[in-house]
């Protein structure tokens, strides 16, 4: 499957084409095979009773896997794909049950 990255967000290239959302591909900044080759940032988000803050990792320095295995011993609640915008960083994606990337 084929994503599409803008000054505002992933979008699934083929929701794009199927709802005429033209403005994505006139804007487009990336376009890659996987949501994570799109992400800037991952942000680790650690279970309320560890008692610790979240994580930021850089999306080129860390994969998903490699992010939520930093602190072999703490807890992990989820982990979240995040781009750069001009309003900060967004979230764009979360990780499931399997492991994978999926938009939010």
């Amino acid at each position: 499957m084929k994503y599409v990255r803008n000054k505002t967000g992933v979008y699934e290239q083929y929701k794009c084409i199927l709802n005429g959302w033209n403005f994505v591909f006139e804007t487009k900044v990336k376009e890659a095979d996987t949501i994570e080759e799109l992400c800037d940032e991952f942000v680790v988000v650690y279970d309320k009773s560890e008692q610790c803050d979240n994580e930021v990792f850089n999306a080129t320095n860390y994969t998903p896997i490699e992010a939520c295995n930093f602190y072999n011993n703490i807890k992990i609640e989820s982990l979240y794909g995040a781009i750069w915008t001009s309003k900060g960083l967004i979230y764009v994606a979360k990780m499931n049950d399997k492991g994978e990337l999926e938009l939010i």
